[in-house]
């Protein structure tokens, strides 16, 4: 027998470029039509062949080996066949055959998805893989369904809540190549109105209740006539619904089921009372009908009070203009329900502002701390509320003053002992506090800044290294109600040009404090907040206000400043009165119920040199407009809103 020919081996130039081969088990993988292969004899490239796909026939014409089948064979098979007949020619043939690319395997989404449409499909793919692949629905899972339709027929319509509860579950059925799922809504379309947080058409399950639609809407509002919803048929018929027991007593009775083009609408009362003053969310809050409003329930529903209320000096306005005190630190602390009084519509809680015993200086946690009710603080008090003194501070060197206002408005200084306090040598020193107490502690030989205008007590006063303008305003005895914090002016020693920052969120708010520290010899000045509105006739303090500088600000804010309404005072309607360019304009707002706008009076924006008449309870309404017209006509107005 003569020997085979020697081939050389081929440079890698000369191999076939095959696409890189899709790993896949060779002895498992079955080939067919659109599967793209490649057939590779290694040192023969001229025997081998690039990217091939089966046709339809599934056979291939491979070069010196002719036809070969591969459809129907996995890889390993036809690599047999091919090494067979290449012994014929090589003596050692090495053969390898490849998958370069699979033939594609079809799953179609439609619907309710956020990825829909032709997906490569993967082989123990169930509903949920799908559902995965597709990006997840595109509606509300509870009232999602999916249908499976295969070879012209839905074998399978059901809801997705079942799947996505229990993927092992039969619902969750094993798909095919070429299956086609339809995800869609099983609902039925109502609408709601009237008082709730979103009125609208809403999609709710099959077989829904009313107690589903008004989740839907968000709720009913404040104010809501719950007692008073009725519901209209698509057919035309209105049929009654008792909202209250329903949504409060868990009425199953009253949950009625809905159908398709359904409208559910839930009327408003305008039965209210009012929340002023140191409370979380003040404003006007609905007496819900079926239900009784006591004074703790009304602040309970204005969030609650501030840290800065004086409890034991509320008062409640009534609508006949009589005041009732009301002592809510022995309802909130004491659980004292005697004074709990249930309030009538109309009716206004005014609760007053605590300026609380400010505490600054050489402490760890100094600030304004709020005075409680029931208690009398004394100095070690504060101080221990204040962290006490900083680690750096002996009592020894420690300076201790406290500023106090007096009754008639002003501000004395009493100097303790702060050694023999400190050190518990002369409990003398440890004097009683008062509300609106300014404690100041420092060490001595400090730098000294001055500070003017708008401070309680202007004057040179002391300050630590890292102190700013927050600081020396508490040591002031804090900003007036005057004072513009928005542009503080700081001048350095040697007449520098001044800098202005703002101090608002620092000392109104509490926030964080502006990165400026204070240097000996600073001049600090808080000019006067000329924005301001006026108040006159039935309110306890009638006079000019500064108006906010960080928000806009409403009658209800005015009126708190004004102390509230008197008891002379007809709370039913108020005048507005503001300069334009064409001239003073009046506006008379109504203060019992919401005006044409829809807007409560409370919540009415006030402007810069606007002035607010509170008539006396025997005011008419005609004479009411008369006197803001002759306020308007004889200069009095003029004079307020320059």
């Amino acid at each position: 027998m003569g020997s085979l020919p020697s081939v050389a081996a081929p440079t890698p130039s000369a191999l076939p470029r095959a696409a890189a081969p899709v790993s896949v088990d060779p002895t498992r993988y079955i080939l067919g039509p659109d599967d793209v292969v490649s057939v590779v004899v290694l040192r023969h490239p001229d025997f081998s062949a690039a990217d091939l796909v089966i046709p339809s026939s599934g056979s291939l014409i491979l070069p010196v080996v002719g036809a070969v089948r591969f459809s129907g064979r996995t890889l390993a098979q036809v690599d047999a066949e091919v090494t067979k007949k290449l012994k014929a020619r090589l003596l050692r043939p090495e053969v390898s055959i490849s998958l370069s690319r699979p033939r594609p395997r079809p799953i179609y989404v439609q619907g309710a998805v956020k990825t829909g449409g032709v997906l490569e499909f993967k082989n123990g793919w169930r509903i949920i893989q799908a559902l995965a692949a597709a990006g997840g629905l595109a509606s509300d899972p509870d009232l999602a369904a999916v249908s499976v339709t295969r070879g012209g027929k839905i074998i399978l319509d059901t809801q997705i809540s079942p799947i996505l509860n229990d993927v092992s579950g039969q619902s969750n059925m094993a798909l095919q190549v070429g299956d086609t799922l339809r995800f869609y809504q099983r609902v039925v379309n109502v609408s709601v109105s009237g008082a709730v947080v979103k009125p609208g058409p809403y999609p709710i399950p099959r077989g829904g209740g009313i107690v589903e639609a008004i989740g839907l809407a968000g709720g009913p509002i404040d104010g809501a006539s719950l007692s008073k919803a009725t519901i209209r048929r698509a057919s035309g018929a209105i049929i009654s619904v008792n909202l209250f027991k329903a949504l409060r007593d868990n009425d199953p009775t009253q949950n009625l089921t809905l159908g398709e083009g359904d409208t559910i609408n839930v009327p408003a009362t305008l039965d209210r009372i009012s929340v002023l003053g140191e409370v979380k969310a003040q404003g006007q809050f609905t007496l819900e009908d079926g239900r009784t409003m006591r004074v703790s329930d009304a602040l309970a529903r204005a969030g609650g009070t501030t840290e800065n209320a004086a409890l034991t000096r509320a008062n409640i306005g009534h609508a006949d203009g009589t005041t009732q005190p009301v002592n809510l630190y022995q309802i909130i602390s004491k659980g004292d329900k005697s004074g709990d009084v249930i309030l009538q519509a109309g009716d206004s809680i005014n609760v007053p502002r605590a300026k609380g015993i400010t505490v600054t200086g050489e402490v760890n946690d100094g600030g304004i701390l709020p005075l409680e009710e029931g208690r009398e603080p004394r100095v070690l008090d504060a101080i221990a509320a204040a962290g006490n003194l900083v680690p750096t501070l002996k009592p020894e060197r420690a300076r201790i003053s406290i500023t106090r206002l007096t009754a008639d408005g002003r501000a004395i200084t009493i100097a303790v002992n702060a050694s023999g306090l400190l050190n518990q040598t002369d409990m003398s020193q440890n004097s009683r506090l008062q509300d609106g107490d300014v404690i100041s502690v420092s060490s001595v030989a400090k730098a000294l800044v001055t500070i003017d205008g708008n401070v309680k007590t202007p004057g040179q006063y002391e300050i630590d290294a890292g102190d700013g303008v927050p600081e020396v305003i508490a040591r002031a005895g804090g900003a007036t109600e005057d004072a513009a914090l928005g542009r503080v002016s700081i001048t350095r020693r040697g007449g520098a040009q001044p800098s202005f920052i703002s101090y608002i969120d620092a000392i109104r708010k509490g926030g964080a404090k502006p990165d400026f520290a204070l240097q000996n010899g600073d001049v600090i000045v808080v000019p006067r907040n000329e924005s301001r509105a006026t108040v006159l006739a039935a309110v306890n303090k009638p006079g000019s206000y500064p108006l906010p500088e960080d928000r806009p600000a409403t009658i209800g804010d005015l009126l708190t400043l004004a102390g509230g309404t008197s008891f002379q005072a007809k709370t039913k309607e108020v005048a507005l009165l503001r300069k334009t360019p064409t001239g003073v304009q009046q506006f008379i707002y109504p203060m019992d119920r919401a005006g044409k706008n829809g807007i409560l009076a409370v919540d009415v924006l006030i402007q810069n040199g606007d002035v607010l008449y509170v008539p006396p309870v025997k005011t008419s309404p005609s004479k009411l407009s008369s006197i803001a017209g002759l306020l308007s006509s004889f200069g009095t107005a003029g004079l307020l809103l320059r």
